[in-house]
């Protein structure tokens, strides 16, 4: 019987786990726990207008309406609507809008989930997009897949993250774990 050094490893040696198993996991972890801090496995609490402590719901919720209204290819999603505002209507064309894309997003959501439900569903995807890129990010950097795992938990469910995500703009962090690899 002759060993190569080409051979399979023994059955007894200690596997790593795999990379794409430990990310799936992750997202898992990631969309159950957000699920539970912000009590959403019920149906209809995907449609209640509440949000994070020190979130502005309301102008969030107006502007997802206006998006919804207006959605249009062009990406032009913020002009005048006579109804929502008083006493003259509410021309929001001039206003800066850095952020189109996430609520020309929460727009087109809201025909399908309503207006809380876009919202609530773009929080958590912020969640998980921002734990997805720490773990991408720290998988770059050779950190060990739990480890990255990890740190992409804690990164996702950072106070930051938690208090700002309902505003739809500030929680977008996803681009700040690339920022720091390019500046290695």
């Amino acid at each position: 019987m002759t060993v190569s050094f080409l051979s399979p490893p023994s059955r007894f040696m200690r596997r790593r786990p795999r990379a794409p198993f430990t990310f799936l996991l992750l997202l898992l972890f990631v969309a159950a726990i957000w699920l539970t801090i912000h009590a959403r496995w019920d149906p209809q609490a995907w449609t209640a207008p509440d949000g994070p402590p020190g979130g502005d719901l309301l102008e969030i919720a107006a502007r997802v309406q206006i998006a919804a209204e207006q959605w249009s290819l062009s990406g032009n999603t913020f002009g005048a609507i006579a109804r929502l505002g008083m006493p003259a209507g509410a021309d929001w064309s001039a206003y800066p809008v850095p952020d189109r894309i996430p609520f020309a997003l929460a727009g087109l959501l809201s025909h399908f989930l309503g207006v809380y439900g876009a919202i609530h569903a773009l929080m958590l995807f912020a969640h998980l997009m921002g734990a997805a890129s720490f773990y991408g990010c720290a998988r770059l950097l050779r950190w060990h897949p739990t480890l990255a795992a990890a740190g992409a938990l804690l990164f996702s469910f950072a106070v930051f993250n938690q208090q700002w995500s309902g505003t739809l703009s500030l929680g977008w962090t996803f681009a700040l774990p690339p920022a720091v690899v390019l500046l290695q």
